[in-house]
């Protein structure tokens, strides 16, 4: 098993924590923590844009990271959805185990 986080940034905590109960609900993340009042700044049509967003940190497996990502795609509000996939490396075992565990089965959800 290989354990990664998705990085996805939120245009609200509504929106974070519908995702994060669907992930979680339907066991393509284990686990996610959201992160409230995260301040962006990005290039947007040409123009340097600032807002508030909400981080959403969601712990799942390398296998499951198109089907989580797919079904972020279409709860998101944003056109352009930031996704990232960032492995995890050294994770301890303990920690690995109960994600194996809260992952289980998830095609049965």
């Amino acid at each position: 098993m290989e354990a990664v986080v998705l990085y996805v940034p939120c245009s609200n905590k509504s929106e974070a924590v519908r995702i994060a109960e669907h992930l979680v609900g339907s066991r393509l993340a284990g686990c996610v923590n959201i992160i409230d009042n995260v301040t962006s700044i990005y290039r947007w049509n040409d123009t340097i844009e600032r807002s508030q967003e909400c981080l959403l940190i969601a712990k799942t497996t390398k296998e499951l990271v198109k089907a989580a990502s797919d079904d972020i795609c279409k709860i998101h509000s944003y056109t352009t959805p930031c996704i990232a996939e960032i492995s995890l490396s050294g994770l301890n075992e303990v920690f690995g185990q109960w994600l194996i565990g809260a992952l289980g089965d998830h095609k049965k959800e």
